[in-house]
């Protein structure tokens, strides 16, 4: 697979994609890239009017690329997203519980033994999390949770069939203590920057290893190194996580945009489009450190690495590895610049930045190029796409059966033989910021969202209060007519009747998901049970 300039304009394809993939034609390597927290609206090929990113622009362009327009995250926070692109399955199917929290989904019965063992479950969990800030509602609280033990991942089920495997990641929250370095020959997370507060330092970065992060430009040079190193003896799987766009949003000082003052102009009118009058000033300049506009800050990081990325694949170029490679470029998720307010009566005043508790499509809404060596002619598709959707495409390009990926019922769809529709419906939730009970009264009543996408139709709701008399507040939006969700259908009282269906619809689809994963649960206790009970017997007798 060659990257060439000037390549012909994308065919524009909306339901269907433009011709039929090659199912003989296996790609040989892949390669996975995750930029976190990054906006699709803010990247050239999503009607962006700022070059932010001219590499992948280009990259878009390429005979075997697909844009797709409407992909959304499963989750608006690393660890869950990453779970997710990495496995095929939703978090709460992996064992992401604090994503999940499926025991609070409904409510718990004492006589119910599926709901006591599920509450013993997350109990046996929550003595093993770090007490200190795991009792706070902070956006660290499910990280402490591995993923378990057996998870089938990319990397796993490649590993084991020849692959050569190697991962270079930026941030804490994909390091290998939560489980993703297995599979990896090579995992480099050997993060040196701290970016949380100066008084916790010690805590987070210290004791807990939290808030730590490495520049692009480093993880990069390491990925160089390893592409320049190795000798295609073997398939390859590369996989690269960035962060630089990531709050606070770095990029060296000479990243800069040659604009005339009518692009200037031009561009602040697009922003003014998406903020309110009452907060635009303050999204603008809301601002830890530096100068400029906040906005300025994101997109001089997006273009820092595109520039990084243009880079890594030249070097991926000369190795020969893009010849025959699938190609993965996504988000885990977007980010905020107050287009809302907090939704929590403690901080309801407050504009939200940034991302992990609510799921407007600022935080939803992400970027995917996939270039496939099946695909003749670039194509943008319309049609709603899930991360879940990564693993089965990625499989059939490089000519795996996906029934035989761990248990073989991966959620999601092939995108080149399974093109999806405007009327896909795909799923996504927040994992709320704290734990059951006394606590989640004690702190920041942050929610525990599940909704979905389906056509220009968003719905979501509160799933801690999802039935009952105190029902938690229900979303609705037609984002065709309210691309930036002003108008909630739900306060009309008329919507209320297709409300409580969507809300059963939720339940189903959710308690449908951690089914398995909660028998897998209770046979994993009777085995410690019982485990428990031999060593008993084994050291009875008494004095």
């Amino acid at each position: 697979m060659t990257l060439r300039s000037g390549m012909a304009a994308a065919v524009v394809a909306t339901a269907m994609l433009a011709g039929v993939p090659d199912a003989g034609a296996a790609a040989r390597n892949v390669v996975l890239i995750s930029i976190d927290s990054l906006r699709a609206d803010h990247l050239p090929m999503y009607g962006y009017p700022r070059r932010t990113a001219p590499f992948l622009a280009r990259l878009a362009r390429d005979p075997h690329a697909a844009v797709y327009q409407r992909v959304t995250a499963v989750n608006p926070s690393c660890h869950p997203s990453h779970t997710t692109i990495l496995t095929g399955r939703w978090p709460q199917q992996v064992g992401v519980f604090y994503c999940g929290e499926d025991i609070l989904f409904a409510p718990i019965e004492a006589e119910d033994p599926e709901a006591q063992a599920g509450l013993e479950a997350y109990q046996e969990n929550a003595k093993r999390s770090p007490e200190a800030l795991v009792r706070k509602k902070t956006s660290a609280v499910m990280n402490w949770l591995r993923t378990p033990e057996g998870t089938e991942s990319l990397a796993t089920y490649l590993q084991r069939r020849g692959f050569a495997t190697a991962g270079f990641v930026s941030i804490w929250t994909v390091e290998s203590r939560f489980g993703y370095a297995r599979g990896f020959d090579v995992y480099d997370d050997e993060l040196d920057q701290y970016y949380g507060p100066k008084k916790l330092a010690w805590l987070l970065r210290d004791r807990f290893k939290s808030q730590r992060r490495r520049r692009g430009e480093d993880t990069v040079a390491r990925a160089v190194r390893f592409v320049d190193g190795f000798d295609g003896s073997k398939r390859l799987f590369l996989f690269v996580h960035l962060a630089d766009t990531h709050v606070p949003y770095r990029a060296p000082d000479d990243v800069r945009f040659r604009e005339t003052d009518a692009d200037r102009a031009h561009l602040e009118r697009s922003w003014r489009s998406r903020y309110p009058d009452e907060n635009r000033d303050r999204a603008f300049w809301k601002m830890s450190r530096g100068d400029g506009f906040l906005l300025d800050r994101y997109d001089r990081a997006i273009r820092h690495e595109d520039a990084l990325l243009s880079e890594l694949f030249e070097h991926l170029e000369a190795k020969g590895i893009l010849d025959d490679a699938v190609v993965v470029v996504l988000a885990d998720h977007g980010d905020s610049f107050g287009q809302h307010r907090y939704l929590s009566s403690s901080q309801q005043n407050r504009l939200f930045f940034e991302h992990s508790v609510y799921v407007w499509e600022e935080t939803q809404h992400v970027p995917m190029i996939v270039l496939d060596p099946r695909r003749d002619g670039a194509v943008r598709v319309a049609g709603n796409v899930s991360q879940v959707d990564v693993v089965p495409t990625v499989l059939a390009a490089l000519g795996f059966d996906r029934a035989t990926f761990g248990s073989g019922t991966l959620p999601g769809r092939d995108l080149f033989a399974d093109p999806p529709d405007l009327h896909r419906r795909v799923y996504f939730l927040t994992f709320g910021r704290g734990r059951p009970g006394l606590l989640e009264d004690l702190f920041t009543d942050f929610p525990r969202f599940v909704g979905f996408r389906e056509g220009d139709l968003k719905f979501f709701v509160d799933r801690a209060r999802l039935k009952g008399p105190k029902q938690g507040r229900c979303f609705l939006y037609d984002l065709g007519d309210d691309p930036n969700e002003k108008r909630n259908l739900c306060e009309d009282p008329d919507t209320a009747p297709r409300a409580a269906r969507f809300r059963d619809e939720l339940v189903q689809w959710y308690n449908g998901t951690v089914a398995p994963r909660r028998e897998e649960r209770a046979v994993e206790r009777e085995q410690r049970r019982e485990q428990r009970r031999s060593g008993s017997d084994a050291g009875g007798g008494g004095p």
